[in-house]
């Protein structure tokens, strides 16, 4: 471990096919195109670290591997769960999913004009959690605690 002082964090929705309909088609990422990000970073020798592990790092209390990234999941997409854990698991990254509060096993009801697409359930979150690689924290609440922190 070394005090590093550079991060990348990866910010991803949806690793899935963009369907006919799809008002914001950017927000996906193909899977093809995602195992080819993750495969170029474990050539590269990238090793994915938790939010945890960077606040003790920012802290002081901990150090970081040589090459550190955060890869992160907005809303909690049920594409997460059929996609992106597997390709995750492939190459033995670990990621940050963060769900939006109340609407566990819904829909993206927020985005009304949006396609809507199924978000995780609870019995797929407690199956991703039981791997060990995957981190879950409540949206918005988690990333204003960690702006103040800095």
């Amino acid at each position: 471990m070394r005090f590093s002082t550079s991060l990348a964090i990866l910010m991803y929705h949806k690793v899935d096919r963009i369907l006919p309909g799809t008002r914001y088609p950017g927000n996906h990422v193909l899977p093809d195109a995602f195992e080819e990000q993750l495969a170029e970073l474990k050539r590269w020798n990238y090793q994915s670290i938790t939010l945890e592990q960077w606040i003790a790092y920012k802290e002081k209390r901990a150090g970081l591997p040589r090459r550190p990234i955060i890869i992160t999941f907005d809303d909690g997409y049920q594409s997460t769960y059929h996609t992106a854990w597997p390709i995750l698991r492939r190459y033995g990254f670990s990621a940050t999913v963060f769900l939006v509060a109340g609407l566990i096993g819904k829909t993206n009801a927020w985005d009304v004009e949006e396609r809507q697409e199924l978000l995780l359930s609870g019995s797929e979150i407690r199956e991703m959690q039981s791997g060990g690689i995957i981190k879950f924290l409540l949206d918005k609440v988690v990333r204003n605690v960690l702006i103040k922190r800095g």
